[in-house]
């Protein structure tokens, strides 16, 4: 059975068949470059991405800013030394190409941008549960009110009764929000017998008619799981790229530079010790810009 890093170099040497003229271009070590990728070229990495079998992606394991920084100190390394690199003699898969060591940039621009849109994502997805569990508390607060006095209402009503008891069985956010909706028809054609009640019952039936819309848009909010895994496969997808492509400019260099201090730049990214990351719960480093370019120092890792 192919090995993981075996896997991820197929997807690298698959996606980099598609290299536009303007991949090709080297950049000095030292010079900004800008980020953003141009709709075709997103257009046919994202094609690639969605193109890999689930099995062959990688999950992205965090601290994003630090790995674009690190990936794009390998990728100035390699652009400089593309000469000898390509050399490389690889025996199973193809040599390493000036292109696709060119189109290694796209890729890491590629896994920053997912990213950042991942977390946009899953912070408008966290604001609308925050503002949802505002509505729901009050919500619920309103519920218990009215069912109290629906229970007199319908207590020689076997049908209500049991209208009442089928809403008050309600569990969890959609159920609430149900809730909501069918206490509301219970008040049509009870607006006398709501004023009757002195526990605040027909102001808490407006409140909750103002709530019921707002609370049915904020739950399809929090609850867009479809788009937040597209995203997220996406930004695994990127990756996966990323470290595909970086694996097979590692064995290049190692075999050209093994033994020397220039393989010092082409090490791979090892997090701090003791450092933990949550990449569904990044902050800040998902909006950083594409950094300003130069080879990696050594070792350690840029913290």
């Amino acid at each position: 059975m192919p090995s993981k890093s075996r896997k991820v170099a197929k997807v690298a040497r698959n996606t980099n068949k598609v290299v536009s003229e303007s991949e090709q271009a080297t950049t000095a070590p030292g010079v900004a470059v800008e980020g953003a990728l141009s709709p075709a070229r997103e257009k046919e990495l994202t094609s690639a991405i969605l193109a890999t079998p689930d099995e062959e992606i990688v999950q992205f394991p965090g601290r994003l800013a630090e790995r674009v920084r690190w990936s794009a100190g390998i990728w100035v390394s390699a652009t400089r030394d593309a000469q000898e690199l390509t050399k490389a003699p690889f025996f199973d898969e193809a040599p390493l190409s000036a292109e696709e060591i060119a189109a290694h940039r796209d890729q890491i621009e590629m896994m920053r941008l997912a990213q950042s849109r991942f977390m946009a994502l899953r912070g408008e997805q966290k604001a609308a549960s925050a503002d949802f569990q505002v509505l729901a508390d009050e919500a619920a607060i309103h519920k218990d009110n009215l069912l109290r006095l629906f229970t007199l209402r319908f207590r020689n009503d076997r049908a209500g009764l049991k209208r009442v008891a089928l809403i008050r069985e309600g569990t969890g956010d959609a159920d609430l929000v149900q809730d909501v909706s069918d206490i509301l028809g219970l008040c049509i054609g009870n607006e006398e017998y709501l004023a009757s009640g002195n526990k605040g019952e027909a102001a808490a039936a407006r409140r909750l008619a103002e709530m019921s819309p707002k609370m049915v848009s904020l739950l399809g909010e929090k609850s867009r799981d479809e788009g937040t895994r597209a995203a997220r496969r996406l930004r695994d997808g990127a990756y996966t790229l990323v470290q595909g492509t970086e694996r097979r400019i590692r064995a290049a260099a190692e075999y050209c530079f093994g033994g020397t201090p220039k393989m010092k730049e082409y090490l791979a990214y090892v997090a701090p010790k003791g450092a933990k990351a949550d990449p569904e719960d990044e902050v800040g480093d998902s909006a950083a810009p594409f950094p300003v370019l130069a080879p990696n120092a050594g070792a350690t890792p840029p913290v």
